[in-house]
């Protein structure tokens, strides 16, 4: 087959992708393969066809909302599997030959296939319980976030943030909301208000943030840096803003009441004893201590208090005695 023919049946299965027609998409895919072997755009379209095909036919019969919320846990399977098989080096040639390689093409027209889909359901959810007032208020913030989510992943952002904000008025300070705000914000170039908003997202509870649902360059930077480390998915979420201060993405901040400096000394201090329990994750622990630190030695910094400039300096020392690597790359970072 010519490659303009390639072209030309990848660009109809594209649009029937986009559509969500997967069925009818690998029709076309797989006729494709027959005649060109060794075209890998056209495996990794298949496998994503059969994927897709596969997760969409499995929700048919649930509710609306059951439907959209299963295609989310599907799409986060997608990532980490793609994100497995773009780590694992240990294959066979013969392997190696069929190994699934991401293509920027055929990600965005899943994407927009998968999340039209996702936004369809969420938005019928959303109209049958606009008026229901027994529904929980978290329930509706976890619905706008979603919806928000899918405007994002669809390229509308001016609607995302809406929607992110309006999750955000019923539950205030949440990290997944936060980091989807950020998300798009950057996404749209606002990169200041990305950056504090990135930042306070993983200070609040880094562990509700899912990674799968981020996509642009700025946190991807900081997640691709954090990741090697080699850790687990739960100790990954706790580097990532520490990593994020490392390398001037978490560079926009606010200051601390004196309120929120008196808890954050208190909560260290907790911290500090819990990792003397043996019973405790050294490896959670200590990128939280971290990052708490950061936050507290940006305060002091900016201080005109007596004796500020000694504190600063005691949580600098105190970050040394959690790790001493960390300790390095934030002092020279500081000489820049």
């Amino acid at each position: 087959m010519s490659n303009q023919s390639v072209d030309t049946e990848l660009k109809n299965a594209y649009a029937l992708i986009e559509e969500g027609k997967m069925a009818d998409a690998s029709q076309i895919l797989y006729d494709a393969i027959e005649l060109d072997l060794e075209n890998e755009e056209l495996y990794f379209a298949y496998w994503c066809c059969d994927f897709w095909g596969k997760s969409i036919e499995t929700v048919a019969n649930g509710t609306e909302l059951e439907k959209g919320n299963k295609i989310f846990s599907r799409w986060v399977d997608f990532i980490e599997l793609l994100e497995r098989n773009e780590k694992s080096e240990k294959t066979s040639e013969k392997e190696k030959k069929k190994k699934i390689r991401a293509n920027p093409k055929t990600m965005y027209a899943t994407k927009r296939g998968v999340f039209s889909f996702a936004l369809d359901c969420f938005l019928k959810q959303k109209e049958h319980i606009q008026n229901d007032q027994s529904v929980a208020v978290s329930t509706k913030a976890e619905l706008f976030l979603k919806i928000g989510i899918c405007y994002k992943e669809l390229g509308e952002y001016n609607k995302a943030i809406g929607y992110l904000q309006d999750a955000n008025v019923i539950l205030p300070s949440s990290s997944p909301i936060w980091a989807q705000v950020a998300d798009c914000l950057a996404l749209s170039g606002e990169e200041k208000q990305a950056k504090l908003h990135f930042r306070e997202a993983f200070f609040f509870d880094a562990q509700k943030i899912e990674l799968a649902f981020l996509e642009s360059e700025m946190i991807q930077a900081v997640i691709k840096k954090a990741k090697t480390r080699n850790c687990t998915k739960s100790e990954l979420l706790e580097w990532i803003p520490v990593y994020g201060e490392l390398t001037y993405v978490f560079n926009i901040k606010h200051g601390l009441s004196s309120q929120a400096v008196t808890k954050l000394e208190r909560d260290i201090a907790d911290k500090e004893i819990a990792m003397k329990d043996p019973a405790n994750s050294t490896q959670m622990l200590t990128p939280k201590l971290i990052n708490m630190c950061f936050r507290i030695i940006d305060h002091y910094e900016r201080s005109t208090d007596a004796g500020a400039a000694q504190k600063s300096l005691e949580y600098q020392w105190r970050i040394k005695g959690y790790s001493e690597e960390i300790y390095n790359l934030y002092t020279a970072s500081r000489k820049v």
